[in-house]
C-alpha cells in the first residue's frame, strides 16, 4: 500500500533588536503572532536594578511538504454459514467489536 499524506513541520526563527525607550519588560504577543521576549541584566546604577536589554523576537514558520509512506495492509473477513445458509457471526478470540456507527464499523453506511 502507498499512500502520500503532508507532513507539518514547525520552524522557528529569532531576530535581536534593542528595546524601546519605556520598555517594561514583559513577555509580548505582536500582532503578527511574533512572541517578543525580554533580555533582562543588572546593571549597577547606584543601587543595583534590572533594565530590559534587548528583546528576543520569535517566530513560528510552518513548513507543509509530501512525504510517500509505504507499508503492507493485511484484512481478513470471515463469513460463516450453518448449513441452512442462516448467517452465523464470528466472534475472533482478543477481538472487540467496532463502536456501532464509528468509522471502524462495517455496517455503517
Amino acid at each position: 500500500m502507498e499512500e502520500e499524506l503532508t507532513r507539518s513541520s514547525v520552524y522557528l526563527d529569532a531576530e535581536h533588536v534593542p528595546p524601546a525607550e519605556e520598555d517594561d519588560g514583559q513577555v509580548l504577543e505582536l500582532a503578527d503572532g511574533t512572541l517578543s521576549i525580554p533580555v533582562l541584566e543588572e546593571e549597577i546604577v547606584v543601587t543595583r536594578r534590572t533594565v530590559v536589554r534587548e528583546r528576543l523576537l520569535v517566530r513560528r514558520h510552518i513548513v507543509s511538504e509530501p512525504v510517500l509512506i509505504r507499508d503492507e495492509v493485511r484484512r481478513e473477513r470471515v463469513e460463516v454459514e450453518a448449513e441452512d445458509g442462516t448467517p452465523i457471526e464470528v466472534h475472533r478470540r482478543g477481538y472487540t467489536a467496532p463502536f456501532p456507527n464509528s468509522s471502524a464499523d462495517p455496517r455503517r453506511s
